[in-house]
């Protein structure tokens, strides 16, 4: 998820926002200081910012971080009860980085991540906590050639579907499609194709692919090659991208978890209401953002993007409120992610009560 790469025809380069799975290897957390407010903090160093893992390079998609960080949106309230900029550090990782590593070894106090692999790492016994959502949409579609007869997802019985593998949330995106159709893995044929979609479509090794809406789909359109798109039932639990930290970070620093997500969503009704905003604050962390047909390629993933992420009832007042993880679609999840065997018996997510479903959705400060 949000590691690997793929280029765009033109040339400009998407970053793993929309991409599937990571190693979800790591160590457990230190313990040290928070300069937030002193209290002890899972992976947080005395003195330096609270820092939120953005993995892979600068790229548009990361935009709301970008946005809140330069307009100073992450803040919350101090001991005077008076608002205060949080101290923000924003963090790109490396390429062989695992999703979690970082925060588990408390290089960073934060990371986005899709809730989806999030919740198979709780299951592996990961300490996580989910605790603002990015996507409000899900972006996994299949995209098939418009001459290839596929309009549904029935139509996919027999033919061969191309992933980039059997992991991550590419993989339970196309299981949970699958399942809605009352369809199995076993009425299709999965070819595991690395990052390869447009290439493999085209020259018809597969009938379809599966990938992103705002980043493989784009990239479709952006060649001119015709396609249809099947997406998953609205209906669907499975959570997108989200903020997730150690479930000791979120215990001892609601402030902070709130402000992020704040300024999270503070950020997100700013793009969407002026898409531009977006691509003038990436511009100052993405380099490769220097001719116009990068920009024009970034504009037209960030109209893709904002469809995911628009917040339909924002409240000023309250502008984290939609951004909060629902309860009842993370106990949906597991239920989903346990019927296509994504979770590991290492921790039971079934059956949790309220008290325990709050170690691993955090509830808002």
């Amino acid at each position: 998820m949000f590691k690997h790469i793929s280029k765009l025809i033109i040339g400009f380069t998407l970053a793993g926002l929309a991409l599937t799975g990571c190693g979800l290897n790591g160590g457990e957390g230190s313990s040290s200081t928070s300069p937030a407010s002193g209290k002890t903090a899972a992976g947080n160093q005395e003195g330096r910012p609270v820092t939120i893992g953005l993995t892979y390079i600068p790229n548009v998609q990361f935009a709301p971080f970008y946005v809140a960080k330069d307009e100073n949106l992450f803040s919350w309230k101090g001991e005077a009860d008076t608002n205060s900029a949080q101290s923000i550090a924003l963090r790109h990782h490396g390429a062989d980085e695992g999703l979690f590593n970082a925060l588990m070894s408390g290089k960073e106090d934060m990371v986005v991540a899709f809730g989806d692999e999030a919740t198979q790492a709780i299951s592996q016994g990961m300490p996580l906590s989910i605790i603002g959502v990015l996507y409000q949409r899900y972006p996994v579609v299949v995209i098939a050639r418009h001459d290839s007869g596929i309009k549904t997802w029935q139509d996919l019985k027999g033919k061969t579907v191309g992933l980039p593998g059997r992991y991550g949330s590419n993989w339970f995106g196309f299981q949970a499609g699958l399942h809605a159709a009352g369809l199995s893995l076993d009425d299709v044929k999965v070819a595991e194709i690395g990052y390869t979609q447009q290439t493999q479509l085209t020259t018809g090794k597969v009938d379809a692919v599966v990938g992103f809406s705002n980043n493989d789909l784009v990239r479709f359109q952006l060649a001119g090659v015709g396609v249809t798109t099947l997406t998953l039932p609205s209906e669907t639990p499975l959570v997108g991208a989200v903020v997730v930290t150690t479930q000791e970070f979120a215990t001892h620093e609601p402030e902070v978890c709130q402000a992020t997500v704040n300024g999270m969503a503070k950020a997100i009704h700013k793009i969407t209401a002026d898409p531009e905003t977006a691509l003038a604050a990436t511009k100052k962390y993405d380099q490769t953002l220097t001719n116009d047909q990068a920009i024009a390629a970034a504009r037209h993933v960030t109209e893709a993007t904002n469809e995911l992420i628009k917040l339909d009832h924002f409240d000023p007042k309250n502008p984290g409120a939609q951004s909060l993880v629902n309860p009842q679609k993370f106990r949906d999840m597991v239920t989903l992610l346990d019927k296509i065997g994504a979770l590991s018996d290492k921790i039971n997510l079934k059956n949790l009560d309220d008290q325990q479903v709050k170690k691993f959705v955090w509830p808002g400060a």
